[in-house]
């Protein structure tokens, strides 16, 4: 298995509450990454995760967008959490505040990206993450800024499909299986 970095974060993220009064838009998903992904590559990973969302006619760069400071290279992922936050002060109406995507993993076309949520549907500013495949990510993002899955029901239906022992992880590119449960835990944390 991967080295998996450090994936903890804050329960809470009390300053995501200010935008909650803000007329609603749908702003871009900052993309960041974890592991050491050359630009071209982190170009290639915003448009597989933009995928779902240009099918459905959105333009490149509206749905997710690589941040402007995006390589956190074997940092925690709360240096990005941290970073994401005054991304969204500095950069106001640029990004979306309450969502973010990372790559936590060299292997993200087989193993995911992690999905981020600074505000939960109790609207208490629970930070919670859940693994989505790269190409679902972008049109998650866009899902939950319309309202139309909420952040419980996407994590119940939409995460790659885990059941999947190892053994599945060998059929290269087929999407199931791409998870261990005993390897990884809900929040992408590695267990082994």
């Amino acid at each position: 298995m991967a080295n998996i970095p450090d994936l903890s974060l804050p329960e809470t993220a009390p300053s995501v509450a200010r935008y909650r009064d803000q007329p609603s838009e749908l702003l871009p998903a900052a993309l960041y990454t974890l592991v050491d992904l050359p630009d071209d590559e982190l170009r290639e990973l915003q448009r597989i995760c933009e995928t779902g969302c240009i099918d459905t006619g959105s333009s490149p760069g509206d749905s997710v967008r690589i941040a402007p400071q995006p390589h956190f290279v074997g940092q925690p992922l709360r240096a990005v959490f941290d970073s994401h936050l005054q991304l969204a002060d500095l950069h106001d109406n640029q990004y979306d505040p309450t969502y973010f995507i990372v790559a936590i993993e060299q292997n993200w076309r087989d193993r995911g990206v992690l999905l981020v949520a600074l505000d939960d549907d109790d609207l208490e500013c629970k930070v919670d993450s859940c693994r989505f495949k790269a190409e679902d990510s972008g049109l998650n993002v866009a899902n939950l800024q319309i309202s139309n899955m909420g952040w419980s029901e996407l994590k119940e239906n939409e995460p790659v499909d885990r059941s999947q022992s190892d053994a599945d992880d060998e059929n290269e590119g087929d999407g199931a299986g791409i998870y261990d449960d005993d390897a990884i835990d809900e929040e992408g944390n590695d267990s082994g």
